[in-house]
C-alpha cells in the first residue's frame, strides 16, 4: 500500500464478475409464469368443449345372455360351469357388426346405418355375454342389441345331435320299421280269419290263425313300449346334449351409456393437457427469453463501465 503524506492510499478497484442466473427448469418456469400457463388451459378446456358440442351423440345399449340357463341346479352338474364360461367366452367372439348386418337390416330396415359399432364381451368368471350396440338413437340402440341376442339365442339352442341320442334315434327308427311290418302282418291275420270264417273252414286252422294273431298283438304291443322307451330317451339325449351350449336372456337391453358426457369429458381433458403442454412450452420460452434480455444489459453495463474506465486513466 502506498502512502500520499501521512494518509495511505487505496489500492485501485477491482472488477468482480456477476453471475448472471441462468434459465429455470420447466416446472419452475412454469411456477413462475403461472398466469399464463392457467389462461392456456382454460383455454384449452374451452376449445375442448366446443368440440365435444359439434360431436354427434351416440347411445350404448346392452343386453345381458346367460350360457346354460340361470337354473342353479345346472350348476351342481360337475364341470358345467367352467364349461359354460368357456362356450360364453367362444360365442362372445362372433359377435360384431359384419356379422349383424343381415340382422339389422331385417329388423331395423332403414334405421340400420344409424348403427355405428357392435361388440360382444364376456364377463369374467361367469356365464354371462354383454351385447353392446352403439347408435345415434337410443331405440335403434336397444332394439340393435336385443336383435343381435336373438340371433345369437336362434343358433346356439338349434337342436345339436350327440352321439347318445343319435344312438338311440338309430335304434328307435329300427323299432319303428318293426312295428309298422307287425302291424301289416296284423292286418293280414284279421283279414284271413275273416275268409277262414266266411268260407267256414275247419277249427283247427282257425285256431291256428288265432294263435298267430295274438302273437303278432303281444309283439306288437313290446314294440310300442320299446319305442316309446327309446323316444324318451332320444329326447333326453337331445336336451342333455344343449344344456352346456344354451342361451338364454338374463336382461333385456338398455341404454347403459350416453355418449355427450364421455365426449366433454375427454375432448375437455385433451383441452386441458394440450393447453397445459402449450402453457409449459410459452412458460419456458418467456424465461429463455428473460435469461437473455439480463445477459445482454449486463453486457452492455460492463461494456459502458470499461469505456469509462479507459477515459479515466
Amino acid at each position: 500500500m502506498t502512502t500520499l503524506g501521512n494518509a495511505p492510499v487505496p489500492p485501485p478497484p477491482v472488477d468482480v464478475p456477476e453471475q448472471t442466473p441462468g434459465p429455470l427448469p420447466p416446472l419452475g418456469a412454469l411456477r413462475r409464469f403461472w398466469v399464463i400457463g392457467l389462461l392456456l388451459s382454460l383455454l384449452g378446456i374451452a376449445a375442448g368443449y366446443a368440440v365435444a358440442t359439434t360431436r354427434p351423440v351416440t347411445y350404448t345399449s346392452q343386453t345381458s345372455l346367460a350360457v346354460g340357463g340361470q337354473d342353479l341346479s345346472s350348476f351342481q352338474v360337475a364341470g358345467f360351469a367352467l364349461a359354460a364360461q368357456q362356450i360364453a367366452s367362444n360365442y362372445a367372439r362372433y359377435i360384431g357388426l359384419p356379422q349383424s348386418q343381415t340382422t339389422f337390416k331385417k329388423v331395423l330396415g332403414a334405421n340400420a346405418s344409424k348403427v355405428q359399432s357392435v361388440a360382444g364381451s364376456p364377463i369374467s368368471n361367469s356365464n354371462i355375454i354383454l351385447v353392446e350396440v352403439v347408435a345415434t338413437d337410443p331405440t335403434v340402440a336397444t332394439r340393435g342389441s336385443d336383435a343381435v341376442a336373438g340371433e345369437l339365442m336362434r343358433e346356439a339352442n338349434a337342436p345339436v345331435v350327440g352321439q347318445a341320442a343319435a344312438v338311440y334315434l338309430s335304434q328307435f327308427t329300427r323299432v319303428a320299421h318293426s312295428v309298422y311290418t307287425t302291424e301289416t302282418a296284423i292286418q293280414n291275420s284279421r283279414q284271413a280269419l275273416a275268409l277262414l270264417a266266411l268260407h267256414k273252414a275247419p277249427a283247427p286252422v282257425v285256431a291256428t290263425q288265432q294263435a298267430a294273431l295274438a302273437q303278432l298283438l303281444t309283439k306288437a304291443a313290446t314294440l310300442q313300449v320299446q319305442q316309446k322307451t327309446l323316444s324318451a330317451q332320444y329326447q333326453n339325449a337331445l336336451t342333455n346334449a344343449n344344456t352346456f351350449s344354451r342361451v338364454v336372456v338374463a336382461q333385456p337391453g338398455v341404454i347403459t351409456l350416453v355418449s355427450r358426457r364421455a365426449t366433454i369429458e375427454r375432448y375437455g381433458l385433451a383441452g386441458l393437457v394440450g393447453g397445459a403442454g402449450l402453457g409449459l412450452a410459452v412458460a419456458v420460452a418467456l424465461d429463455r427469453a428473460s435469461v437473455r434480455r439480463r445477459l445482454r444489459r449486463r453486457r452492455r453495463i460492463a461494456m459502458a463501465t470499461g469505456s469509462g474506465r479507459l477515459s479515466q486513466r
